[in-house]
């Protein structure tokens, strides 16, 4: 099972960067393939987009993605992840949250009714 750190993702981006799990399916986040969302503003070169690129499948492992999507390049992107088991560090409440579709995990543990 392959692990991915999404705090070297993180480190791997410029600060101005926010990077978090989800699921999309090309019009709505919370439902369909599992991604990784990155979010950067102001956008970067091509040449910079590039880069981040080859470090994120450095980091993830070109066998376990899918594909890279962005509709403005530098911007807004998601790697899409193969349908595989994989174990996620360093993962934000926002993310288990989001990648569940609803507010499970609140300071670090699982809300109970």
């Amino acid at each position: 099972m392959k692990t991915i750190d999404l705090n070297r993702i993180r480190k791997a981006l410029p600060d101005r960067a926010e990077v978090s799990l989800v699921k999309y399916n090309g019009s709505q986040i919370g439902k369909g393939s599992p991604a990784i969302r990155v979010v950067c503003y102001p956008s970067l070169s091509e040449k910079d987009f590039e880069l981040c690129k080859q470090w994120q499948r450095e980091i993830i492992g070109e066998d376990n993605i899918l594909e890279f999507y962005t509709e403005t390049t530098g911007g807004e992107w998601f790697v899409f992840l193969k349908r595989v088991p994989m174990e996620f560090k360093n993962a934000k409440d926002e993310d288990v949250n989001s990648f569940v579709n609803m507010d499970l995990v609140e300071n670090g543990k699982i809300k109970r009714k």
